[in-house]
């Protein structure tokens, strides 16, 4: 997932975090950006986990379409590292959530009706390092009044961007509201800036920022599936042999699985060309795996000690999860 030495983002929609495809890290503009696939009609969230927890306070910005959704603030002592920060929706108060839509687009060919938006189709969240002006005793809900439902958009303007982001009807989810503080940013540009690009799976395809499969294997694949699906093909008249004869098949080595006379030697001559080629082809490529396999073991294992290390850092303090807003900046003057 999208992350640098001290702040990592992700979307979740509906309980699974959406992988991120083209990641790129812009270092002068600090913006880490990735294209993620949108779900018309499904809920998500926008999850900011803390790695590294130091002197400086945080004020987070969250985006979405290019309207602000949420202002965030927090001093050191109010957080822990690998705490995560959610922010499933829009609040108007402690009890009262909007959540967060992927929609569609309501397309029109009126000019005039036009609501197209440079920024439609991202999320933003926005991490500064801020100063400490004030606290407060009652929580501001500066994002009450959001609205994020806006007008169609050109027919033409859909081939860039096909989905949208709603606000679901106000559903009840209480939320304990924290003392707020008020916060100014120590700087104007943002210590770093994530940034999601979402689209449909489908425009993620024809843009080939998702990657087809390759033509071997979709033929590899059909292949299997004319072999394992029909009920005359190899595999089928193994299985009803094996079951016959009580024989257990071991997958620890490629030469297992591999045609042994003794057990298909009456079938061979009413198997298919076809079949008999996809069973050739498909056990080759297994045995060639098995020579890789030594190799690739080793490579797995030194990526599983990196996975540890990481974990173990992250799970050094108590991971938890708190929903937004816990306190929300103010940067108006009384």
């Amino acid at each position: 997932m999208p992350a640098n030495d001290q702040h990592e983002c992700w979307v979740q929609c509906e309980g699974h975090r959406l992988e991120e495809y083209e990641t790129t890290v812009d270092e002068a503009a600090k913006l880490i950006s990735s294209w993620i696939a949108s779900v018309a009609g499904k809920t998500f969230a926008i999850h900011h986990r803390i790695i590294e927890v130091d002197d400086r306070n945080l004020w987070m910005e969250v985006k979405v379409g290019g309207v602000i959704v949420d202002n965030v603030a927090f001093t050191p002592e109010m957080l822990e590292p690998g705490e995560v920060i959610s922010y499933e929706g829009v609040r108007s108060d402690s009890s009262t959530l909007r959540q967060f839509i992927f929609s569609s687009n309501t397309l029109t060919n009126d000019e005039t009706q036009d609501a197209t938006a440079d920024e439609l189709g991202t999320i933003n969240v926005a991490i500064y390092f801020a100063t400490m002006t004030r606290r407060r005793k009652k929580n501001n809900f500066a994002a009450a009044a959001v609205e994020l439902q806006l007008g169609p958009i050109l027919e033409k303007a859909k081939k860039i961007r096909d989905h949208r982001v709603t606000l679901s009807d106000p559903i009840n989810s209480n939320e304990e509201i924290n003392a707020g503080v008020t916060v100014r940013a120590s700087s104007q540009s943002p210590h770093v800036t994530f940034r999601f690009n979402y689209r449909s799976r489908e425009f993620l395809l024809a843009r080939r920022i998702i990657k087809p499969p390759s033509s071997s294997d979709l033929k590899l694949k059909q292949a299997h599936s004319n072999v394992t699906d029909s009920p005359n093909s190899l595999n089928a008249r193994l299985s009803r042999n094996r079951a016959k004869t009580g024989q257990k098949v071991k997958e620890e080595s490629p030469s297992s699985s591999l045609i042994r006379s003794r057990d298909v030697m009456d079938d061979l001559d009413t198997i298919t060309d076809e079949a008999l080629e996809a069973e050739i082809l498909s056990r080759k490529r297994r045995i060639e795996n098995f020579k890789k396999e030594r190799e690739l073991q080793e490579e797995v294992e030194k990526l599983e000690k990196l996975r540890r290390r990481r974990r173990m850092k992250k799970e050094a303090s108590p991971i938890r999860i708190r929903k937004t807003p816990s306190v929300v900046i103010d940067l108006t003057e009384e």
